[in-house]
This record gives C-alpha cells, structure tokens and sequence, in this order.
C-alpha cells in the first residue's frame, strides 16, 4: 500500500528512529493493546516513492471480520518524523485521537526507555597461511567487554596455492584458541543493543588485529545471556568435517598485551578511527588471496585517517572534492620515511585501476616462481613487493589515533 485516498496527519517528533526504532515498534504494540486492542500492526515497508516507511495495520470490526487498508505513514526529514494515519475510506474521529496518541506516547516512551543488555560472543581466528597456534591467555577488559579463552581449541584448514617456490598447492592446520566475549549494552531496546553490541565487537576485531597481526572474527554473533548460557564451543567451522584429527599443539603463542592507552576504546569510536579500523580489519582478511583489493583497503584506511587530518574546499562548479592524491602522500609521511613513501605513492595509482578499471596488480593471475622472482626486472614495480609497507603504514596510522598522537586538522593547501 503505497497510494492513499486519505492522509491526515498525526503528530511530529524528533524521535532518532536509528537508535530507536525497534523500541517504538514496541511501544506502539503496547500502547495499542491498552487502548484500542482491535488495531493491531501487520507488517512494515520503506518505499521510494516517498521519504520514510509505511506500516501496515489490521482492524477488526463489529462483525470480527479482518479489515486491511489503514496504515500508518512516517515520512523522514532531518532529524525530524513526521506521522500521518493513511487509508482508502474516511477515519473515524476516535480511531484518529486514538492512534495520535498512541504514537505520541511511543515516541516518548522510546525515547526514555534504557535497558542494559548483558550478551555473549565467540570470536574464532581467520584462516591465515603464515599463522601459528596462539590464545589468550588470562582475561582481557576492553570497554564493557570481558574477553577470555575458551575452553576448546578450534581446527581449521586452510588451502593456499603455489607459494612461488614449487608447482603445487596444498593445505595446513591452522589451531587456535576461540575467545569468548561477554559484555552488556545499555540501549532503548534488546534489538538496538544486540545491533551495537555487533558494531562494539566489529571494532574490537579491528583493534585486536592491529595490535596481535591476528585477524579475528565473529564465530557466534552476540545473544542476550538469558536466552541461553552462552556461545557453542566450536571445535572446527560449521559444516567442516575433519578426516583426521590435528595434530596437538606443543606450544602455544600468547597473545600479547595490547599497547593501546587507556582510553584506546573511546578513541576507537571516532567516526575516522572506527572507518579506518574497518577497513584495515577487511585487508587482514583477503590479503593473502587476493592483494589488489587489500591494497584497496589499506588505502581506505589511510585515507579514513587522511580526511580528517587534512581538509580540503569543495568544488563550487563540479562539488567534488579534489586533492585525493595529495591528502593520501601527505598521510603516509606522518609514520614513513621518505624513501618508503616514495615507494608508497604509486600504491595510489595502483589502487584507482584496480577500483575503476578491475586492473589487478600482484600475484592474483600471475604468481612468480624460483629464479622469475629475483630475476624479473618488473618485480619491484609489483604491488606485492610494497603491500607490507603498505599495512604498515595503515596500521601505524590507527596505533597513533588511537593514542591520540596524530597532529591537528589543517587545510591541505598548507602542505608543500
């Protein structure tokens, strides 16, 4: 139902239906059980045909029969919602006055309403070649998370091709120790605070992968504690079936305690240092299968940072944003020396074929091999040969936010 031949409006609110939306869901549930019980919601859609969402309402009349074609409409703009009741007949008066405060205590409601959520997660290692068997020892606090080791050793394969020193490829183990995360979230309701408790985690796997060089993700996504006692224990990833047990570890690698400064966490949230965070963390991911599009990341990261170092006026014919290029070299000089940023400016160009031509540049289709490795007088102009430089770079930029040591925006024409 996207066309109306009545739309009367209700009320307006400033209501941040962001964070708030599924507790004025709620509210309206509640709010119309109390005082009307014949008015129930049936479902809910956004549509391009206007700003804002539709939901669909069911009315039971005298006769009991089941009534559709009345909704309720709210159209977004800003920070501010307006709502409209919508319908194909006349509304009756009192259904009007009822369903305007219904949304009007909703919204209110929602607003006010704080619950803190107490949830857990398991975060497992991502499949890595050069990866070696290594846990948490003890627990670690990092904002309202608890962060321990399970108490069972995940197996997992990884496949890997031609490493450029014979013709074949093959597989590993890769063992590693899961760790359980328990924290809470104090939110306006239990699905707000289980959606920020997944963005809470997602940076915590970024800030664990600059400071371990060990990618983590969410094996178990985060579920309130009393829905259940806490995340399986896995042994291997879902659906995997081992054929033969792993070998058992003889020693492990302790994670080391992270070098952040206290209030790391807090710095993390930074609209720039959570971006950057994400895509570094996304880089950690592909970078041994496919580098051309970690190196796409990376530079993400680096210009994560970069924008909001650097500030640039935009173009008052065209309203681009010029001064890219320049914003990234003059980043990577903050943590590089001159000859390595020398080499790092032609990531850049790299990274703009490959995002707008599909040009890959390292060993994606054509890995080098014995004697062609040293021999190839091409080889330093491939992006494999600076792609660690690059993460390095990137990951020495978000060490120095998150220690807030980065200098003070200032507008990048001042850069020579």
């Amino acid at each position: 139902m996207t066309h109306f031949a009545v739309k009367n409006k209700l009320c307006t609110s400033p209501l941040d239906f962001t964070e708030h939306a599924d507790a004025w869901i709620g509210q309206l549930e509640a709010e119309l059980s109390k005082t009307y019980p014949d008015v129930s919601l049936c479902s809910s859609t956004r549509s391009s045909e206007f700003k804002g969402a539709f939901v669909d309402l069911e009315t039971i009349g005298v006769n009991r029969e089941l009534n559709i074609g009345l909704g309720l409409l709210v159209e977004q703009e800003g920070t501010r919602n307006q709502f409209f009741v919508v319908s194909d007949i006349p509304i009756d008066g009192d259904l009007f006055k009822t369903l305007r405060k219904a949304v009007q205590r909703a919204c209110q409601k929602a607003a006010a309403a704080a619950t803190d959520i107490e949830w857990s997660a398991l975060l497992v290692q991502t499949p890595k070649i050069l990866s070696h068997p290594s846990r948490l020892e003890g627990t670690l606090r990092i904002g309202k998370m608890t962060l321990s080791a399970s108490e069972t050793d995940f197996t997992d394969v990884v496949y890997h091709y031609d490493s450029g020193s014979s013709m074949s490829s093959g597989y590993k183990w890769q063992i590693s120790r899961p760790i359980c995360v328990a924290g809470h979230t104090t939110a306006s309701s239990k699905e707000s605070a289980i959606s920020r408790a997944r963005r809470e985690l997602r940076r915590l796997c970024g800030l664990l992968a600059v400071s371990w060089g060990v990618p983590y993700e969410i094996a178990h996504p985060p579920m309130p504690q009393y829905d259940q006692e806490g995340p399986p224990q896995y042994k291997v990833r879902p659906g995997l079936r081992l054929l033969q047990e792993a070998p058992a570890v003889e020693k492990w690698e302790a994670h080391p305690v992270p070098s952040w400064t206290a209030d790391a966490w807090r710095q993390a949230e930074r609209v720039e240092l959570t971006a950057a965070l994400d895509m570094f963390l996304e880089a950690e991911y592909v970078t041994a299968r496919h580098p051309s599009l970690s190196a796409v990341a990376y530079v993400a990261a680096i210009e994560a940072i970069g924008d909001a170092l650097f500030t640039v006026e935009q173009c008052k014919c065209c309203k681009s944003i010029p001064g890219a290029t320049k914003k990234y070299k003059a980043t990577i000089r903050l943590v590089v020396s001159e000859p390595i940023a020398q080499r790092l400016d032609r990531v850049y160009g790299w990274r703009s074929t490959t995002v707008h031509r599909g040009s890959l540049h390292s060993t994606e289709v054509n890995a080098s091999r014995g004697w062609a490795h040293m021999l190839n007088p091409r080889y330093s102009e491939n992006l494999t040969a600076v792609l660690p430089e690059l993460r390095e770079a990137a990951r020495s930029l978000i060490e120095r936010g998150l220690d807030n040591q980065l200098p003070e925006s200032r507008p990048l024409h001042d850069i020579g």
